[in-house]
């Protein structure tokens, strides 16, 4: 039987232990949840996952013959990757790979014994294909041929993605967060079969959430912004290339363009105040940052010129007309971006920007003011139509859609959505490409539980069905994930991979390793936080769902938080054993779970304190900061931990 082992990557944290206060009433039955379920699946996709085991071995009595193989010149994304594998492997298995390096002139035959990363002369010998338009960007492929091993996709990161994928069919490997993932540990593994190809359903999937730095970021099969954006890693990125510093200082006579900008200096104006030759000036000027960044950052194939993060737009005449044409302030900006990608697809066709070329796309924001597209309803097809060609935007601009005022608690499929996807279904008939900036967090409070978790495969699903590129999930911006945040961060990461994945598979296996033997009572405590939000939802419309104010007795009765505070002290109680016989794993652990507690801790003081007796709540206060501290909380949306703690009367 396999023995079943969780490996942590450790951070550096420091443990506080005290006796958990005693409660001061008995608390009510649990309130019940049902599983999450959709209504239908993603019929596209590319998850091709076949593999038999074979008469051979990987690995037989902690022993190995194979060989890692790389490029000959590996790119520093395939060393990392590589080291990495090799950890892993060791750790799944006793085994210290051997890496070898390609010499470019290997030959394949029947008994070679090798795992091979990329475009190696022993894949192109072995007839692999080491390139394959199925796959795009992201995605990757898994072949044995003999006894060696491929690992190919069409880019250095689609390969890091295929490794991770391979551990996972030949280990079990799972990552769950930067302190916590999964491998099993083997004395043999057998030699499979592989016949694999994956590509996510979401192809770039960036992600904010801190908690997924370091390894945890390719482990989950993510990318960051700066690794695919050229140029400012930020969407609301036009005035920072056009600055009002710049263009608008008027003892800079050649460059003093007051006309650019509109709305009290916080937005651009997209037609200059309607004169053409200082509009024309202002998209070379553009076209020259856009350059700059594609020469200087040859692997990057996204270049942002969004609008900056103020909910204000341009109303001087000629911006104004356009709006009353076209029913929508987005129209002067389709018309800039066409335009640019214009001056850029010449620039790339010319004999100076040829080496540069490549498929790109400039990104711009349907966004607060910009949100309506310039499309309309057709009744009688039943479909959107854009309102005139000019419109439609061109081969490389894409939009990407950030609906933050959309309820994440309920379906895009509900009424209080429903003028949400109607935008969205209109901005698709404008953009061949779609991209989608999600917003599943409360940013009032983030020790508080948001359930964004409900809807969110229906959400994906539907992502996918549009062909969605670019996706961004919003996490939160200034603490460290509480509140099962770190559970929804890994269930998302694997739904943006494969949207059809059964989320109550997820969750179970997310707490089952997070928190370990703990595991089956911060499940139960998850089910019914859930099942309590769910219960509390308002089913009417609901904008800005992630500024609602969630710290309110009505939505959280005490004995409620009483009962889960003390489930999450007996999680800790179960774990307590490692203390002895694995104190860093302990440590890891039992952080995990003290992380959730806040949640409960917070929320009893904060609406009972005045009703509980004050010595348990000056108990509570000081766990409350102890469990923050040792988990790295800084902040609860935007009000720093220390300000808590100073209204608290606590140091």
């Amino acid at each position: 039987m396999r023995k079943r082992i969780l490996a942590c990557m450790f951070a550096c944290l420091t443990f506080f232990c005290s006796c958990a206060p005693t409660p001061q009433e008995e608390s009510k039955e649990p309130v019940n949840t049902t599983p999450i379920t959709v209504d239908g699946n993603f019929d596209g996709g590319l998850h091709k996952v076949d593999y038999t085991s074979t008469s051979d071995y990987l690995v037989k009595n902690k022993s190995s013959e194979y060989k890692l193989l790389v490029p000959q010149n590996p790119s520093a994304e395939i060393s990392t990757t590589a080291e990495d594998f090799i950890a892993l492997f060791q750790e799944a298995t006793g085994v210290k790979l051997i890496v070898e390096k390609d010499n470019g002139t290997m030959q394949h035959n029947a008994s070679a014994k090798y795992i091979s990363l990329g475009e190696t002369s022993l894949a192109k010998s072995a007839g692999v294909s080491t390139q394959d338009d199925e796959l795009e960007y992201f995605g990757y492929s898994i072949k044995t041929v003999g006894k060696s091993i491929f690992i190919n996709g069409n880019s250095d990161i689609s390969i890091t993605f295929g490794v991770y994928g391979f551990l996972e069919l030949q280990f079990n490997f799972d990552c769950f967060s930067n302190t916590c993932y999964h491998i099993d540990s083997v004395k043999e593994s057998p030699l499979y079969n592989y016949d694999v190809k994956e590509a996510p359903d979401l192809k770039m999937r960036e992600e904010f959430y801190p908690i997924n730095d370091g390894y945890a970021r390719r482990r989950m099969k993510y990318v960051s912004r700066n690794e695919m954006i050229a140029g400012e890693g930020t969407v609301h990125s036009s005035m920072v290339y056009v600055s009002p510093d710049k263009y608008n200082n008027p003892d800079d006579k050649d460059n003093y363009h007051p006309e650019w900008f509109g709305a009290g200096l916080t937005q651009l104006c997209y037609t200059a105040g309607g004169n053409k030759e200082s509009r024309d000036l202002m998209l070379n000027t553009v076209l020259k940052v856009a350059q700059d960044y594609f020469i200087a950052e040859p692997n990057d194939n996204i270049f942002t010129f969004g609008q900056m993060d103020v909910a204000t737009w341009c109303s001087c005449p000629a911006c104004a007309e356009a709006y009353t044409k076209y029913n929508s302030n987005a129209a002067v900006l389709v018309h800039f971006i066409n335009d640019l990608t214009t001056l850029v697809d010449d620039w790339m066709a010319s004999e100076e920007g040829k080496p540069y070329a490549r498929d790109y796309q400039i990104i711009f924001l349907a966004y607060q003011k910009t949100l309506p597209p310039p499309a309309y309803y057709d009744e009688a097809t039943k479909t959107y139509k854009p309102l005139d060609d000019s419109v439609v935007c061109k081969d490389h601009a894409s939009v990407m859609f950030a609906p933050m005022e959309m309820d994440y608690q309920h379906s895009i499929n509900e009424e209080c959505n429903a003028s949400f996807k109607s935008v969205f279904e209109g901005w698709k008939v404008l953009s061949s490409r779609f991209n989608f900036y999600s917003y599943p967090i409360n940013y009032n409070h983030t020790l508080v539980f948001y359930d964004g978790l409900e809807v969110m495969q229906e959400l994906y699903q539907y992502l996918a069905e549009c062909d969605t590129y670019y996706f961004y999930e919003c996490g939160p911006m200034v603490t460290t994930l509480t509140a099962f945040k770190a559970l929804i961060a890994y269930v998302s990461a694997e739904l943006s991979w494969n949207v059809n994945l059964d989320v109550n598979a997820l969750i179970e296996k997310f707490c089952r390793y997070h928190f370990q033997d703990g595991g089956d009572v911060m499940l139960q405590v998850f089910k019914e936080v859930r099942g309590l939000t769910r219960a509390n939802i308002d089913m009417t419309c609901r904008r800005n769902s992630v500024y609602m104010m969630l710290e309110d007795v009505k939505l959280w009765p005490k004995t409620l938080l009483q009962r889960w505070l003390n489930l999450t002290n007996d999680a800790l109680g179960k774990v307590s054993y490692l203390q002895k016989i694995d104190p860093e794993k302990y440590d890891v652990v039992s952080t995990s779970i003290r992380r959730e507690r806040i949640s409960f801790e917070y929320l009893l003081v904060e609406l009972y304190g005045t009703e509980l007796d004050s010595t348990y709540v000056e108990e509570l206060k000081l766990q409350t900061q102890a469990d923050a501290n040792v988990s790295g909380i800084t902040h609860n949306g935007g009000i720093a931990a220390a300000t808590i703690w100073q209204k608290w009367g606590i140091d």
